[in-house]
């Protein structure tokens, strides 16, 4: 739906490239979590932005099947020189895993931080395991996003094309 919304493809290639922008270390941290709740809404995804509407939750959210969800926290502004994910960015990623346990009971979080490091900072303890979103893999995320879509020109598009698409350039979950 999000893809026939466009006139012509070429809308939809600037489109996706206004929002690609968006997803860069140390832009604003409002205009990146815009920019992540938009890219997750353009490949399929329901997606929210609880701490922006409600003042509690994760930065993002997008339900990626059923009952299976990504809390997604960014922290995009903080220098690449850091040597780690720190104690307090911990913190902030178990209250919104206690946030997620209690508003959708029975189903399965997956903790993702945008961060660009990937180690943790020695006083730093997760409660479970999350994936890192550092700056290549961010990179290769948008790599592949424009892929997608530019892949879309000219086909007749259906629910089968999109879904083949979305798991030829490794977006589908």
């Amino acid at each position: 739906d999000w893809v026939n919304g466009f006139e012509s493809h070429s809308a939809l290639v600037v489109k996706v490239a206004n929002i690609m922008d968006k997803l860069a270390f140390n832009t604003v941290s409002d205009e990146f979590e815009e920019g992540i709740d938009e890219i997750g809404k353009a490949i399929g995804f329901p997606t929210q932005r609880p701490e922006k509407q409600t003042g509690r939750g994760p930065d993002n959210f997008w339900q990626v099947d059923t009952n299976k969800y990504w809390i997604i926290e960014c922290k995009n502004m903080v220098s690449a020189e850091r040597t780690g994910i720190s104690k307090t960015e911990i913190g902030q990623m178990s209250n919104d895993l206690g946030w997620f346990s209690e508003y959708y009971d029975g189903c399965e979080g997956i903790p993702v931080m945008v961060h660009p490091a990937e180690m943790l900072k020695s006083d730093a303890y997760p409660t479970q395991p999350f994936w890192v979103f550092k700056a290549v893999s961010l990179e290769q995320f948008k790599g592949n996003t424009v892929r997608f879509f530019n892949s879309l020109s000219g086909s007749v598009l259906s629910e089968e094309l999109i879904v083949q698409k979305l798991k030829e350039f490794g977006l589908d979950t």
